[in-house]
Order: structure tokens, then C-alpha cells, then sequence
């Protein structure tokens, strides 16, 4: 699976990668930026959930199935001082964990927290990004999320780090071990890549 958030209105066919589905998106409606998408491997069995998907929420959902291992899987986009759109990803955690028991979500929430981000130590609380964070720390606590996030930082630019970018997960323990790594690529993107 690969997870992608600030897609920014493709063409139709322009995300095409070889042994890989036509990926599910969701985009920004009204004006450029942001948009998410997921693209799952031809050999994963994969069903778009559009019933999760709100208005106000830059957010893209596929209950996925690989062997005996099915979960609800998400690509979200919060943009920065987005406090809606955070309320808005509680309901509909809400919504999925009501039925499912296995979720992940791979967001880039522009959001920051010492559970997920070793550089925003020292920095003021009072922030809209500490802010963000905060809610987000609350949604973990609420709905027992594993945070996979171990400190690195996600995103680069000059000689700015910082971790916006969060991977969490319900009930993956299940299934075994869970590896959290950011990954070296060639995508001349700010943000690094994560594996899971």
C-alpha cells in the first residue's frame, strides 16, 4: 500500500506505478493543494470506503485485505491550523471504530507533539502546531492508538526539521511485530518517506 497526502488535482492516469492498482483519491474541493490518495497493490484486495469520507476533511479510506490480515486503512491530509478538520478525523474515528477493529492511518497532520516529534521540545504551547498536537494526543488517548512514530524527524527544509507527519494504528498487534523507519527516496519532496 502506499499512502500519499498534498496530491494536488492530477490528471486522470498520471499516478500510474507498475503491479499497482488505479489509485483511490480524494481531493481538495474548490481550490489547489492538498488531496490524499492510496494505491494498493495488485496482489492486496482492496475496497474504497467511501462512507468515511467527510466534507472538510482532506481524507481517503480502503478497508484492505492481504491473506488473513484486514484492515481499514487511511491517507489524511490536515492542513496547518486546521482545528475542524481534527474534530472532524475524531467522528470519524468514531464512525470506523465502531465496526473495525484494525486501523491505520497515515496523515500528514501538520500537527506537533513530543509523543511523535523530538525537535518541538522548548517550543511554546501556545502555537497553533502545539495546539493541533494537543488534539491529536487527545484522539490517540481516546480510541487507545499506537502512536509508530519514534522521534525522527519526517520533514526537511533548509535547516528546518520537524515531524508533521504521523503514523498511527488500532489493534496491528494482533498481527505481529509493527516496524516504524523513515526511508531515503528520490521524490524531491520535503517530507521523507515512512515505511510500516
Amino acid at each position: 500500500m502506499v499512502l500519499l497526502q498534498e496530491v494536488w488535482h492530477p490528471p486522470d492516469g498520471f499516478i500510474n506505478i507498475r503491479n499497482f492498482n488505479k489509485p483511490l483519491i480524494n481531493l481538495r474541493n474548490g481550490r489547489q493543494g492538498g488531496g490524499v490518495a492510496i494505491i494498493s497493490h495488485k496482489n492486496v484486495k482492496s475496497v474504497h470506503m467511501k462512507q468515511y469520507e467527510v466534507d472538510g476533511l482532506e481524507a481517503v479510506w480502503a478497508d484492505v485485505m492481504y491473506g488473513k490480515i484486514r484492515v481499514i486503512i487511511g491517507s489524511v491530509y490536515i492542513p496547518p491550523n486546521d482545528f475542524k478538520a481534527l474534530q472532524l478525523l475524531d467522528s470519524v474515528i468514531a464512525n470506523i471504530t465502531s465496526t473495525h477493529k484494525h486501523v491505520i492511518i497515515g496523515m500528514d497532520a501538520n500537527s506537533r507533539s513530543l509523543l511523535w516529534d523530538d525537535k518541538c521540545a522548548g517550543v511554546s504551547h501556545y502555537c497553533n502546531s502545539m495546539k493541533m498536537g494537543s488534539m491529536l494526543e487527545n484522539i490517540v488517548d481516546k480510541y487507545g492508538m499506537y502512536v509508530h512514530n519514534d522521534g525522527t524527524c519526517t520533514y526537511h527544509s533548509g535547516n528546518y526539521s520537524s515531524t508533521p507527519d504521523v503514523t498511527l494504528s488500532i489493534g496491528l498487534s494482533t498481527y505481529g511485530n509493527v516496524n516504524w523507519s523513515v526511508i531515503m527516496d528520490e521524490l524531491k519532496s520535503p517530507h521523507d518517506g515512512i515505511l510500516l
